[in-house]
């Protein structure tokens, strides 16, 4: 006897356990996925400067000069996973005094450094 279905919450997924009555259990990683994305959309404007940021540190000519002050590379993040955003935050805190030396990307990190404040 069924009495359940586990899977993700995909079409398909979702339709099969409702044409057989069965509730369904959300994979617990999507359940934490969620949560992670609801927590982290009240510092979306915040963590969308930082990923702007740092696309420009990543451009070969920012990139080079950065080079002359650290060993880190400028991290992108990756909106559909949170992970990389995670990343993204810490490597900006651990190179974010070698970036104000950069003045090709001076308007970028005046606009950054209002975060921290």
């Amino acid at each position: 006897m069924v009495l359940f279905v586990v899977g993700d919450n995909c079409a398909s997924n979702c339709a099969i356990p409702t044409k057989l009555g069965l509730p369904l259990l959300g994979c617990a990683s999507h359940h934490l996925n969620s949560a992670v994305q609801a927590y982290r959309s009240s510092y979306e404007p915040e963590l969308d400067q930082v990923n702007t940021l740092m696309v420009q540190l990543r451009h070969a000519n920012n990139s080079a000069e950065l080079a002359k002050f650290t060993g880190l590379r400028p991290i992108k993040r990756n909106v559909t996973r949170w992970l990389p955003t995670r990343e993204m935050a810490g490597r900006y805190l651990r190179i974010r005094g070698d970036i104000r030396n950069e003045e090709a990307v001076e308007d970028f990190v005046l606009f950054a450094s209002l975060i921290e404040s």
